[in-house]
């Protein structure tokens, strides 16, 4: 068997180098891909020297016109998860993630989103003009809100280059990590996998992703986790996403 194995940079194999040499061992082919362009250290050289396991660079983003847009879209997808009541007591989250917000959608001139209270002048920063927007809608207003930005991720295509690159690799399987970092681009190669029928395996990084990272975008075929405690919450989320979708799809017939 033929495995793509994409990584953001080659600094996470930490987790899953015993994976790729136990895979190996057992006869299969792994390519171990990331991101071109990024400052990265040297392939392990445990994994280097093995004759079944080989390196490859692949595009860091869309090469067309949804190149940024989808950025920004999935940055408000994530950001919108920590206006959840769950994250009220978290802080520290959801101020990372507002940065982060802020940072992509000015394409890098600001970490922080500021405004001014029209009554009283008051200074609003960060998390304040997150709870407006969180308050200023009903909740079934954010619902839909949630399951618009989802339905949109859904009916956009794959990328062409991507396309054309997985068609080359000709993987079995694509095994994808962390995929869940906030705006992460690595959704594009499970979308572009599934639409060309690779299978996409999803191990999750570390044991406590699921709650501190972004959402999964773009759902992979099987999802490994950690314990059982991630396991409850990946298939609450993926049932989440699946009903907002059919929910919406419903209403987009007409009757």
């Amino acid at each position: 068997m033929k495995i793509l194995f994409h990584v953001n940079l080659r600094t996470m194999l930490r987790h899953f180098e015993s994976v790729v040499l136990e895979l190996a061992a057992r006869g299969h082919t792994v390519r171990v891909a990331s991101a071109a362009g990024r400052k990265d250290v040297p392939p392990p050289e445990v994994l280097a020297s093995n004759e079944r396991v080989s390196f490859v660079e692949v595009p860091d983003e869309r090469s067309d016109a949804w190149a940024t847009r989808i950025d920004e879209l999935r940055m408000w997808r994530d950001y919108l998860r920590y206006l959840d009541k769950k994250f009220e007591h978290a802080p520290k989250l959801r101020a990372r993630a507002i940065r982060k917000l802020a940072a992509v959608i000015t394409h890098q001139e600001r970490t922080h989103l500021v405004a001014f209270c029209p009554h009283c002048e008051g200074r609003l920063v960060d998390n304040d003009v997150g709870v407006i927007l969180r308050t200023g809608l009903s909740k079934k207003g954010f619902n839909n809100l949630r399951s618009l930005f989802a339905l949109i991720e859904e009916t956009i295509p794959g990328d062409p280059v991507i396309d054309a690159l997985l068609r080359d690799e000709r993987p079995d399987v694509l095994v994808i990590t962390p995929l869940i970092k906030l705006a992460s681009r690595q959704p594009e190669f499970v979308k572009s996998a599934r639409s060309l029928g690779i299978p996409v395996v999803y191990p999750v990084f570390s044991w406590d992703n699921l709650s501190t990272k972004g959402l999964v975008h773009v759902q992979p075929d099987a999802v490994l986790v950690w314990n059982d405690r991630q396991r409850i919450e990946t298939m609450k989320q993926a049932e989440l996403v699946a009903r907002r979708l059919r929910c919406h799809r419903e209403e987009l017939v007409e009757p």
